[in-house]
């Protein structure tokens, strides 16, 4: 009822047109495409298996903190959004850039059978959110440096990657292939799962959320 009234006294169509998608979005559970989370986990039909039933982190615990398990909040809140210019502070990017800085395989993703494919769409997600985006290579060389710091089987495949890069993971121009990339070392890693050589561990509980 909330969410029609307030359709009602907007005439902006795209804005109307937003909280019409923004519905949808979360009756279809499309997490992937934007769908707002109305619990403080992620639930259990979310893209991303490996932080399925773990606690919001990033913009979707801020997104919580602010609008609770109300739909008609996080429209509202996203109606307010769109429909105001944005005003970027020396503060902002300095937030952005520590929550950059901060990521890991603790405090992000976790460890679990798909880590390397979680951590891939975390790292794409945060940096969506940023008012100016690191270049695909940019996050490449993170997402090499985040997996140093797990289990020494895959820090070693990931040292060595960054020294050296494999051909086979490169792009036609010789660029380094983010999604060959993860594909190849999501490989590697479900070999040392399923030998018992990596063992599950959650993340911890919001250790990656915007001030």
């Amino acid at each position: 009822k909330a969410i029609a009234a307030l359709r009602q006294h907007i005439v902006s169509v795209p804005l109307v047109a937003e909280i019409d998608k923004m519905v949808r979005l979360y009756r279809g559970s499309q997490w992937a495409q934007g769908a707002p989370i109305l619990t403080a986990t992620y639930p259990a039909t979310y893209h991303v298996v490996a932080l399925q039933g773990q606690p919001l982190q990033g913009a979707h615990l801020v997104a919580f903190q602010q609008c609770g398990n109300s739909l008609a909040r996080h429209v509202l809140a996203r109606l307010k959004l769109d429909g105001m210019p944005r005003r970027v502070s020396g503060l902002d990017v300095a937030n952005q850039n520590t929550v950059w800085a901060n990521i890991s395989l603790s405090n992000s993703v976790g460890i679990a059978q798909s880590t390397p494919t979680a951590l891939k769409t975390y790292l794409e997600q945060v940096n969506s959110e940023r008012n100016t985006p690191h270049p695909q290579n940019d996050v490449l060389v993170k997402f090499l440096q985040v997996l140093q710091g797990g289990p020494k089987e895959i820090a070693t495949k990931a040292m060595d990657e960054l020294a050296s890069p494999r051909q086979d993971w490169r792009n036609a121009d010789g660029t380094g292939s983010l999604a060959l990339t993860v594909a190849g070392m999501q490989v590697y890693w479900e070999a040392f799962w399923q030998q018992g050589v990596i063992t599950p561990k959650a993340a911890a509980a919001g250790a990656s959320s915007y001030s």
